[in-house]
């Protein structure tokens, strides 16, 4: 489909509808296969417009039966909608109804973005567990640079174990970097006592860096940042 297209139906549905008739359109059409894939009140219209043409899209939906229920929903708006059916392919509608339409073929539904979505959540609230939570790296790293060596040698081991315990839940590429980071520089602590000053300074190396600014970075996007996130990981393939 042309991204060019779905741009143009995403203004079609912010020009006809506000967020609370889309989601009405959307709930009585499809119900909770398109729903469920939908983040709660608060969302952008803008967004929320992008998030249903996404998952319209994924799911085979805009076809004959959508424009004609789109038209039933907005009969002013005929000529337009009919206009921008055709630039879709769909044969002239003809009919009032949807007596006419051809039945819908029902597959699979497809889920990433909803899944897509719930997994950036999930993985904001790790490394808020990694960057502010009982670990606290920023803190840590203030106790390396100041060598606080009692801290130094208790805590790093566990961010390691952290880290050994919850890479694989960590999927977003844009993080891994970081994370491997942060793996590799305090592994540094749990070597000996004796290299305590050696990992104060990897420890020191790494933060001048864009590792814990990516972290920290990424802890503070809204749900709605998340949602964009996830829909520009669908459109692309990841």
């Amino acid at each position: 489909m042309q991204p060019s297209l779905l741009k143009r139906l995403e203004g079609l549905f912010q020009e006809v509808m506000d967020s609370a008739e889309l989601r009405r359109f959307v709930t009585n059409l499809y119900g909770k296969r398109v729903t469920s894939q939908l983040p709660g009140e608060g969302i952008t219209h803008e967004l929320l417009s992008h998030g249903v043409v996404t998952v319209l899209s994924r799911n085979g939906l805009i076809d004959r039966e959508f424009f004609v229920e789109l038209i039933g929903e907005r009969p002013r708006m005929r000529p337009h909608i009919v206009d921008l059916a055709a630039e879709f392919g769909v044969p002239a509608l003809a009919v009032d109804g949807t007596d006419a339409l051809p039945q819908r073929v029902v597959r699979s539904p497809d889920y990433v973005v909803r899944d897509s979505y719930e997994s950036l959540r999930r993985q904001r609230q790790l490394v808020r567990e990694l960057t502010h939570g009982e670990l606290h790296l920023a803190r840590l790293i203030g106790q390396a640079v100041r060598q606080d060596e009692a801290q130094l040698r208790e805590v790093p081991g566990r961010v390691v174990a952290w880290i050994d315990a919850h890479r694989h839940e960590l999927t977003l590429r844009e993080l891994q970097g970081p994370i491997e980071g942060i793996y590799i520089a305090f592994s540094v602590f749990t070597v000996s006592p004796e290299v305590a000053v050696l990992g104060s300074l990897a420890v020191l190396g790494f933060t001048r860096g864009e590792a814990l600014q990516q972290l920290l970075s990424f802890v503070t996007l809204s749900d709605n940042d998340l949602y964009a996130l996830a829909l520009t990981l669908a459109e692309s393939g990841r």
